[in-house]
């Protein structure tokens, strides 16, 4: 998504919405929020910011100014833990990230004063208003603040230069590019600054933190004599933090299961082959393109000199892909969303002894009927594949290496990983499968942070 440092795309639409502005009033139930993982903090302390929105009519695209104190709080990407700087665009929204609309993003932040100054909007407005399925719930970004010195504070939406007609330093907009107002903007908590020296709660009766909550404050720390028992053991990743990093109670290693291509590129674009399918699905299932495997199954449109014959032949044993009448398996044709996901759900039976069972609701409408209807439907249930807007899944429609990839991890419960580098040139940060992509190709060591993410800690091999 490329970013326009001074807005040219999202202004040019709010000129509409400012100088001749036709406003839509939302529910009564609109607001836009921002939710603490923690408000009582000490030096050192890495404070998670989640934007969100609730309930915005038709929502389309917003614009956001947040002001926070830079002598007190450092603004840093939760995933790298590297500072922002004035192009740094906040991640970990999921709303208006649908690629089938060509969402835009912008951000002009000023970090010397303490500004995060960020929007994103879709460009395909008439095609997302014809899908009738708005995103009016979600989350807009998660931003972190590391805290530099033990002071109470407030990160606050406050308006800007860059939006003097904004509502409390915040902006909507709905799909006919109209102004969104009559929504509430709830100013977040009040960051308490724990005192080492003392153990009374500065707010003992806190509540829970919520958007309506009032001022909460953790439980103190209670003073611990000394003892001889060792200190947990810690961690050092370079590549996520210059700080030693606890193990809060989870890491492992994943394999890869996938690779680019020689020029360097991934292609997430592209369309996915039965062959590429069959080497993924065998990777999953733990074979092993050296070892010599006997087959009985034989392809007259394959020889050994294949690139993918070991694979083939493995997973046409385990009976996850047949061939077609005339004796072909046809490698290089591609492969459809509806066939992908039955022969993951077959691989998930053969991994995890998962039985088929009748699904009774059915969430896509133009499943019904299909051939593949019980094992999408029954993926869709488990929580591992996801339609689109309007409620379809598009079965026959071909699947792309990115969508592949996304699917297959959440079947495996693996990813998406925190702290990648960039490993493919037409794979950036800013691609929605990036951390995807990165889980998929990468042999490496992770760990699981306090907000349930994989983060890297070292990169074993590539595939």
């Amino acid at each position: 998504m490329k970013r326009f440092k001074l807005f040219n795309l999202i202004l040019s639409m709010l000129i509409i919405m400012i100088y001749f502005p036709t406003d839509i009033n939302s529910t009564s139930s609109s607001k836009i929020y921002i939710d603490f993982d923690k408000t009582t903090v000490l030096k050192g302390d890495t404070i998670s910011a989640t934007i969100h929105i609730e309930n915005i009519n038709k929502f389309a695209g917003f614009h956001v100014n947040l002001k926070y104190d830079p002598q007190v709080l450092q603004a840093i990407d939760l995933s790298s833990g590297k500072p922002y700087d004035s192009d740094t665009l906040p991640e970990g929204g999921t709303v208006i990230v649908n690629m089938d609309y060509y969402p835009i993003s912008a951000v002009s932040n000023d970090i010397s004063i303490g500004q995060i100054n960020f929007g994103r909007t879709y460009t395909l407005l008439k095609e997302y208003k014809e899908r009738g399925q708005a995103e009016e719930s979600g989350i807009l970004a998660r931003i972190g603040f590391k805290v530099l010195q033990e002071k109470d504070t407030k990160i606050i939406f406050e308006n800007s230069s860059a939006m003097p007609y904004g509502i409390s330093g915040t902006m909507l907009f709905e799909w006919d590019g109209n102004r969104v107002s009559d929504y509430k903007v709830i100013q977040p908590e009040r960051i308490v600054a724990r005192n080492t020296q003392s153990s009374t709660p500065v707010n003992p009766g806190g509540t829970g933190s919520s958007p309506d909550s009032s001022q909460r404050v953790d439980p103190p720390v209670p003073t611990v004599t000394p003892t001889t028992t060792p200190a947990p053991t810690k961690l050092i990743p370079s590549e996520i933090d210059e700080e030693q990093v606890e193990i809060p109670g989870a890491y492992g290693e994943h394999k890869a299961y996938l690779r680019g291509y020689p020029d360097g590129t991934f292609r997430p674009e592209n369309s996915i082959t039965r062959a590429e399918a069959a080497v993924i699905l065998a990777k999953l299932l733990g074979a092993d393109e050296n070892a010599n495997y006997t087959s009985s199954i034989i392809y007259n449109d394959l020889d050994d000199r294949h690139w993918a014959v070991w694979a083939i032949e493995y997973v046409s044993e385990k009976e996850l892909f047949k061939g077609y009448p005339d004796g072909t398996f046809m490698p290089n044709q591609n492969i459809t969303r509806a066939e992908f996901a039955t022969v993951i759900f077959k691989t998930i039976q053969i991994m995890d002894n998962i039985e088929e069972r009748k699904i009774y609701d059915n969430i896509f409408t133009d499943t019904i009927g299909h051939w593949a209807q019980q094992f999408i439907e029954q993926l869709s249930d488990m929580g591992y594949i996801n339609g689109y807007p309007d409620r379809t899944f598009k079965p026959n429609n071909m699947i792309k290496r990115s969508e592949s990839v996304a699917l297959v991890n959440r079947a495996l419960e693996r990813g998406p990983l925190y702290g990648a580098p960039i490993i493919f040139e037409d794979v950036t940060e800013n691609h929605w499968a990036f951390r995807d992509i990165s889980s998929g190709v990468l042999d490496y060591k992770y760990i699981i942070d306090d907000l349930n993410r994989e983060m890297l800690v070292e990169i074993l091999s590539e595939f």
